[in-house]
């Protein structure tokens, strides 16, 4: 028993330990990283400092860094507290903290245009986001037009009420149906309810669940709208999307 209390408290000692070490570390690279933008901003003198745009996002991440330690030792005095001294909101500020450290990946993004190959990618990456922008303007007016005229025909239906009289328990709890399956908040009593039943017929996803509960509470003339939606976005606008792709990686072709 004494053993394992020994062993303990030198597991718990090391991580205070490691944790002092490590904030002392993120600190005195803070102090590092503040004082390297500092002699670039003398050397170049502020007019010729903010031109670059890799020199304004280094200062500003680096401005972050310094207020979020400074504000840290203020709540904490980390790493000189125990955890029980902590309060609440250092943990948000550690959280930043870290969201900003991750914000200096961004830098890598420098390198692109120095490597032809990553270039090339980029570039077709950037004309591909270009050519879909009046792509995506379509594709909503279209969820858009089908969303409303779904509510206009189908609103207020209740699977738990209007299916239940015309089918028997057994078949009500059949595998794969629309009850069985519990797709109950998969409506078209509300508009984003309608838009999540738009994108699973459109990717195919159970969509033959739909038509069978739909044909069921409604008509079987229902399933007349889902497969005028299924060709509208699974073969009309994926292929103007396939399109365009191909259009992008091999122009004039």
């Amino acid at each position: 028993m004494c053993a394992l209390s020994f062993v303990s408290a030198c597991v718990g000692f090391v991580s205070v330990c490691l944790s002092a070490c490590l904030s002392i570390y993120k600190t005195s690279e803070n102090i590092v990283c503040a004082l390297f933008q500092l002699v670039i901003l003398l050397l170049l003198g502020f007019k010729k400092y903010v031109k670059k745009k890799a020199n304004v996002f280094d200062g500003l991440v680096t401005i972050c860094l310094v207020v979020l330690q400074l504000a840290i030792f203020g709540y904490d005095q980390y790493p000189f507290a125990d955890n029980d001294q902590r309060v609440v909101t250092s943990t948000t500020l550690w959280t930043l903290y870290r969201v900003v450290n991750i914000v200096i990946m961004l830098r890598l993004l420098q390198i692109i245009p120095q490597v032809k190959s990553l270039s090339v990618i980029a570039s077709t990456l950037l004309e591909l986001v270009k050519s879909l922008i009046p792509f995506l303007g379509i594709l909503v007016v279209v969820f858009y037009l089908f969303a409303i005229l779904g509510m206009q025909i189908f609103a207020d239906i209740d699977f738990r009420l209007s299916d239940r009289p015309r089918i028997n328990s057994r078949e009500f709890n059949k595998c794969g149906t629309y009850e069985q399956l519990g797709y109950y908040p998969n409506n078209f009593n509300d508009f984003a309810a309608a838009l999540v039943v738009l994108w699973d017929v459109m990717v195919v996803n159970n969509w033959f669940v739909f038509l069978e509960a739909y044909s069921r509470a409604v008509s079987p003339w229902a399933q007349l709208y889902f497969i005028a939606w299924w060709l509208v976005s699974a073969i009309l606008c994926v292929n103007i999307f396939i399109a365009l792709v191909l259009e992008v990686l091999f122009p004039g072709q």
